[in-house]
């Protein structure tokens, strides 16, 4: 247990401890109220169902007995060059809003490092709100990408794309699982993904997709998930491609042919490639 003084309220003690059990509600509270994402009840999805998450590895930022902040610490592992090797995921690093601007974050995270280095944990990982921030603690930026927005008719069609299929979970939730696998191989900060990973953080989130089968093995080559938000009429829908794995050009072709031909329902198709991968994908930037 740690203590502190809130900047801004010197008679009042700042707390840092490990979250306790029966406190799931109220660290679920303050994620909503934190990031008002989600909702409430998946929060608490979060802290009590989490497979990679323990509850000594929550910390809680406590003043006057009230609950203001927590960080998370995820057990994960990834492939470096070829190899698993586990790390710490950082995670989130919430304060209620009306206790912002006083450190409050700052001491979690430094807190959460202390520990992690305590415990022997020589790697941590995170998605950063605001990358100044996490710099002061010597986070920098390992991964870039390109979000590519725009309409499909301005991505490159291909013929291949009469090998795309639609993805069904039944069948093809195992094929997909080892075309992910083989696709990490020899790479460099591809999460190994537990079971649970995949229900709640692929699946979940990405209920739709396509396959493509390679035409010589019959063999699933490639896939993409995505997503389609509510609210949109036909015509002017969205479709956000959560997740791209096509490690043959084959199946890259194909793939991207397939969203290509969508472009009579969808107004925007959304893709995050690697850097380097979106400008040479369209004949002329820009969103119709």
């Amino acid at each position: 247990m740690a203590r502190a003084r809130i900047p801004s309220r010197p008679n009042h003690e700042l707390v840092f401890r490990s979250a306790r059990k029966g406190e799931e509600g109220t660290l679920a509270t303050v994620a909503y109220r934190a990031f008002q994402a989600g909702d409430p009840e998946a929060w608490l999805r979060y802290f009590t169902e989490h497979a990679h998450l323990a509850l000594d590895n929550v910390i809680v930022a406590e003043t006057d007995g009230q609950l203001v902040g927590h960080v998370s610490s995820l057990d994960l592992t990834m492939s470096f060059a070829g190899a698993d090797v586990p790390f710490q995921g950082l995670a989130s690093v919430a304060v209620l809003p009306e206790f912002r601007r006083r450190g409050i974050a700052d001491r979690l995270v430094r807190e959460s490092l202390r520990r992690m280095r305590r415990r022997g944990e020589a790697l941590a990982l995170l998605h950063p709100f605001r990358l100044s921030f996490y710099r002061r603690f010597g986070f920098g930026v390992c991964e870039l990408r390109d979000v590519v927005r725009t309409s499909p008719d301005r991505l490159p069609d291909s013929v291949l794309r009469r090998h795309v299929r639609a993805f069904s979970r039944p069948r093809d939730e195992p094929l997909i699982k080892q075309a992910y696998d083989l696709a990490r191989a020899d790479t460099t900060g591809q999460l190994s993904r537990s079971d649970y990973w995949w229900d709640v953080r692929v699946f979940k989130r990405s209920p739709s997709g396509a396959v493509y089968v390679d035409p010589g093995s019959k063999a699933i080559a490639g896939y993409l998930l995505f997503d389609v938000p509510e609210g949109g009429a036909y015509g002017v829908q969205q479709l956000l491609v959560r997740e791209l794995r096509a490690p043959t050009s084959g199946a890259y072709r194909g793939l991207i042919g397939f969203l290509g031909a969508l472009g009579d329902q969808y107004e925007v198709v959304e893709l995050v490639l690697p850097r380097g991968y979106g400008a040479p994908l369209l004949d002329e930037p820009g969103i119709r």
